[in-house]
């Protein structure tokens, strides 16, 4: 045993042994470089395999998209067609002439590509379809339609998700529309929408033939996350649940080649973008069956790693037995500091360059953060003097009431009633906006605080305005959302009123009806353009935009503001509150 023990320390067994250890170190790392050059030889190959189907299936896509785009020319650029659509038409037989002509070109489309399901114009004088009975499409059902609304509001050009076409009797199958706003060929107005019906199942055979040719899964969606292809026909949307909105970062971000994962399965994601249709196109190519050829390599691997993981075990312990020994001790000290003892020091060691550079740096920064404790005692200290000298000086809220109402009693004395009507408004004012109590009051409390806004108003203005008040008395006990009405009338008088040569006139109409009460502010000022009262967001940082959003906090998309307005015809704000008897404070509804 003792022999045994001398010759552990003979340059023999240590030369012997490491020689050991480099050579099955070599093995594992010759064998490690193979398994990893093989296997991305082999992914490399179907990468590049499903990139050029990908690539072929994209322009496929985009050759069927461009064909019908071309073939929409006889349409879309004809002037006589947009000026035809642009105008009413003079009497039932020419809007059956001209709807006859439109159809015809409709027909001709549909003809030539057959991609195309149907073919439809909605727009402001004409609804037309490419099917021959008009009566058996319903046009005010299309509208209704959410793509529909949403190219109304915000869009020129538009591809819809999947949707069923049920507008069409006859119908009623799976299409993707390619919706485009048309505008007269003398004007930017919008004259109406002109609609592109694609067979789905067209779209889906394609993507179904791809598919199989690759033997990769396929996914076909927008940025929005709309699926118009998936190997389960069943779903429509991208879901967040199997990551489904870390894969649309990913591919918004621009990256045409990454990694996901999905139910536990990892695969490799290569992206095109469809330039026409704005579809991404995205091939999942399942790495764990391209590493099914080096099964048997990777077990031999993991048994070459478990015996190296023996050996390197045993060496780690030796070497980070030695190595940290230093590296505890300056644990140690680390813990003494957590426990608030910052008046220690780690012992510098030399020996080791760089536990000689953590040991000084702690200390250095042991030393940093007692001075910032003093520090922070020091400014705690001034802070608490600061806020001694701020209660010290702040005023009593009820000692400004009373002053105020002092001065009022003073002008009422000596008969100023205006100056102390005035002052009676600013102190009720003063007492609504300061109260710091429920988010709800009284409609009687709202009415007070708004009616003695417009009272300090008037008097500003030389009753250069009137206002008339049409209160429902059983709406005055309901509770609502307080600081509503004074932001909505002072709206009236600024943007509505003082810009008018005439004397002005506002009305505020309160009334109950069933369930529900109802406003109307309504002023013969001088009104705003159409298109900017229809939308809410225009008014974005005013008065008008806050009240909007606070009622759809409180009460739902039906307590929003109706703006109705014209230019140089005055404007009318109206929305609706739910009936509240009781209102427990701090309680939602």
């Amino acid at each position: 045993m003792r022999k045994l023990l001398n010759r552990r320390k003979t340059l023999f067994f240590k030369i012997w042994i490491s020689i050991i250890l480099i050579s099955i170190m070599l093995f594992a790392a010759v064998n490690v470089v193979w398994y990893k050059n093989t296997s991305n030889i082999i992914y490399r190959n179907e990468m590049q395999s499903a990139s050029s189907l990908l690539y072929q299936l994209n322009m496929r896509i985009e050759n069927i998209f461009n064909s019908i785009n071309t073939n929409s020319y006889s349409f879309l650029f004809d002037s006589d067609v947009r000026d035809m659509l642009s105008i009413p038409p003079a009497d039932e037989q020419t809007r059956i002439k001209n709807e006859n002509h439109i159809r015809d070109i409709f027909r001709q489309m549909k003809k030539n590509t057959t991609m195309i399901c149907s073919v439809e114009f909605v727009g402001r004088y004409y609804d037309i379809s490419s099917e021959t009975d008009r009566s058996k499409v319903d046009f005010e059902q299309l509208r209704q339609y959410d793509w529909y609304r949403e190219l109304s509001d915000y869009y020129m050009d538009l591809v819809t998700p999947v949707y069923k076409n049920d507008y069409i009797e006859k119908y009623n199958t799976r299409v993707i529309g390619w919706a485009r706003k048309i505008t007269g060929s003398d004007t930017s107005n919008t004259i109406g929408t002109f609609l592109i019906e694609i067979s789905y199942p067209n779209i889906e055979k394609v993507m179904r033939e791809a598919m199989e040719k690759s033997g990769n899964r396929i996914l076909v969606f927008d940025k929005k996350g709309n699926l118009y292809f998936h190997p389960d026909s069943s779903r429509d949307k991208i879901s967040s649940e199997s990551g489904g909105e870390a894969l649309l970062q990913k591919v918004k971000a621009g990256e045409d080649v990454f990694l996901f994962e999905e139910n536990g399965t990892e695969y490799a994601c290569l992206v095109e973008r469809s330039a026409t249709s704005g579809w991404y196109i995205m091939m999942m190519v399942n790495r764990q069956e391209l590493l099914d050829s080096t099964r048997a390599s990777v077990r031999q691997s993991l048994l070459l790693t478990l015996f190296i993981a023996l050996f390197s075990f045993v060496v780690a312990y030796m070497l980070s037995r030695y190595i940290t020994r230093p590296i505890h001790q300056l644990a140690d000290t680390m813990k003494l500091v957590e426990n608030n003892q910052l008046d220690v020091a780690v012992p510098v060691n030399e020996s080791v360059a760089e536990v000689e550079i953590l040991s000084r740096g702690f200390n250095k920064m042991l030393s940093h953060i007692r001075d910032l404790i003093e520090d922070i005692r020091h400014e705690e200290q001034e802070k608490n003097a600061i806020e001694i000298k701020m209660l010290q000086a702040q005023i009593n809220p009820h000692f400004l009431y009373n002053v105020l109402n002092v001065i009022r009693w003073k002008a009422t004395m000596h008969g100023e009633d205006t100056i102390s009507q005035m002052l009676l408004s600013l102190i009720r004012l003063l007492e609504f906006s300061g109260k710091k109590t429920d988010t709800y009051v009284t409609v009687e409390k709202e009415l007070e605080h708004a009616t003695s806004y417009m009272s300090l108003i008037q008097y500003q203005y030389q009753d250069d305005f009137e206002v008339i008040y049409d209160i429902d008395p059983q709406a005055l006990t309901c509770y609502m959302v307080k600081f509503i009405l004074q932001p909505l009338l002072e709206n009236a008088v600024f943007h509505g009123i003082e810009p008018l040569e005439d004397k002005g006139r506002i009305c505020l109409s309160i009334s109950r009806k069933e369930d529900w009460i109802y406003f109307i502010i309504e002023d013969n000022g001088v009104g705003m353009p159409e298109e900017i009262s229809s939308n809410i967001s225009a008014f974005r940082g005013l008065g008008l935009f806050n009240v909007s959003e606070r009622l759809k906090k409180h009460y739902g998309e039906e307590a929003t503001l109706q703006i109705e307005s014209r230019e140089g015809m005055g404007t009318k704000i109206s929305f609706r509150v739910p009936v509240i008897y009781h209102r427990e404070p701090g309680k939602e509804l």
